[in-house]
């Protein structure tokens, strides 16, 4: 699987053929008006590997720091045809992040009781040095 760079924004795709997922990890700043010209044509690669393969699909936002509304849009459409095309998929995102947990948590209304499609918070635990 590869990885997506555009522009601020990068996608690092890893295979893990042990727990049989493909985790997208996402990384940086989306920020492009019209992110579906190159979201798009990635999203269809992925499900058609995760529907070959019969992998799971894990999109982590943890490490992403921002994104703009057309993004939100096109990580909706992903979602939505993940589940049409009966792939497992689940969202990852920082609830300390504020926006984050703004944008993300409103995915909960695609989770479902046929277990196509879970969300999962975390929260970055703070160490103090000694």
């Amino acid at each position: 699987m590869d990885n997506l760079n555009q522009g601020t924004l990068t996608i690092e795709a890893a295979v893990n053929p042990d727990k049989k997922v493909i985790e997208l990890v996402w990384k940086g700043k989306s920020v492009d008006l019209k992110p579906d010209v190159f979201l798009l044509p990635y999203y269809d690669k992925v499900i058609t590997e995760a529907k070959n393969t019969e992998y799971s699909v894990d999109i982590n936002f943890y490490h992403l720091i921002y994104m703009n509304s057309s993004t939100i849009n096109s990580i909706i459409y992903f979602i939505k045809k993940l589940i049409s095309e009966n792939v497992h998929s689940k969202v990852i995102y920082n609830k300390n992040l504020k926006w984050q947990e703004l944008n993300f948590s409103t995915l909960k209304i695609f989770v479902s009781q046929n277990g196509l499609f879970d969300i999962e918070e975390r929260k970055q635990e703070w160490q103090v040095s000694r």
